[in-house]
């Protein structure tokens, strides 16, 4: 068991201080709502001014967010754009290529036709020769 206290300490003890402060007791009922009304006044003001405060900030970061989303999006676009402008010089280039391609193919294609027909021409001419030379050898 705790052993008892012996003499409470100065501040729990009662001096009869509190009966010499000045207290209003009562005060006037019209007083406390004038009060109330005021409280109620500046807390309704305090909201409006956070409301005021609040839009506000929610406007310049929305003008900030769609400021930097076009900037993005003009960046990309920019990029897409240029990416088509290459894609289509290398559609131009490569159509370019194969344009060259089927004309030197063309080219050698009649360079062909014409070496055969010289090949036959020589081939007949050889033909007609030994033709001849063999009736020559025959008839002599």
């Amino acid at each position: 068991m705790a052993p008892a206290r012996r003499n409470p300490p100065p501040s729990e003890t009662n001096y009869g201080s509190d009966d010499t402060l000045d207290h209003q007791k009562h005060t006037n009922y019209g007083d406390v709502i004038k009060i109330v009304d005021d409280v109620k006044v500046q807390r309704t003001e305090a909201r409006k001014k956070i409301t005021r405060d609040y839009k506000k900030e929610l406007a310049a970061i929305k003008a900030r967010i769609e400021k930097e989303h076009d900037a993005k999006r003009e960046a990309l676009s920019t990029l897409k754009s240029d990416r088509l402008q290459r894609l289509f010089k290398a559609i131009d280039k490569r159509n370019s290529c194969e344009e060259k391609i089927l004309h030197q193919v063309e080219t050698l294609r009649k360079d062909r036709d014409h070496l055969s027909l010289l090949i036959d021409a020589v081939y007949k001419a050889r033909m007609a020769s030994a033709k001849d030379l063999r009736a020559d050898e025959l008839t002599s």
